[in-house]
């Protein structure tokens, strides 16, 4: 009996020992590694979108590459914000084009790591399109883009009489 508690506590030692050299010995990914986007599609980006609609400097490609979630920083190569429908379709039809993955991007205050560019790509920051569309007050139903908070719409509802309880302390995209 001994002898087989001594011999299951080595199994585990060993499992535990290449678990940890698995941790340790993993790569990190580095945001100085080459861009996959081409200059050429960065450019018909900037079309889109105008200059200031579109980033590839560090600091604002870790922002998008991290939510609230445990996981490490993956951030995309390109960051871009579209401002209408339209434009997200011109942007998304680029992407497909050249085979570039596609990554939402709402306020940050995910907690599944959605965000996280495992093979690079295109983060797609819709904070910009921050309208209220419709509002049917009798149905309690209101259409908004996808960059409105819960804040935004409390505000946009004031004059209604009506309000949006739903949420959380963060102020996250609806």
């Amino acid at each position: 009996m001994t002898f087989n508690w001594v011999q299951r506590i080595s199994k585990l030692s060993r499992w535990q020992g290449a678990f940890q050299s698995c941790i340790f010995s993993r790569k990190r990914y580095s945001v100085q590694e080459q861009c996959r986007v081409p200059s050429s599609v960065v450019e018909a980006f900037r079309a889109v979108t105008g200059s200031d609609g579109v980033s590839m400097g560090t600091a604002v490609r870790e922002q998008h590459g991290k939510d609230e979630s445990v996981h490490s920083c993956r951030p995309p190569d390109v960051v871009v914000w579209p401002r209408s429908v339209e434009e997200v379709s011109a942007l998304a039809r680029l992407c497909h084009q050249h085979s570039l993955p596609m990554i939402p991007f709402g306020t940050g205050t995910g907690l599944e790591g959605g965000v996280g560019a495992l093979k690079g790509g295109v983060c797609f920051d819709l904070q910009k399109m921050d309208r209220v569309l419709d509002l049917h007050a009798e149905d309690f139903d209101v259409t908004v883009e996808p960059g409105v908070t819960r804040t935004g719409l409390n505000s946009y509802l004031r004059d209604s009489g009506l309000w949006f309880p739903v949420g959380t302390e963060v102020d996250q995209a609806l």
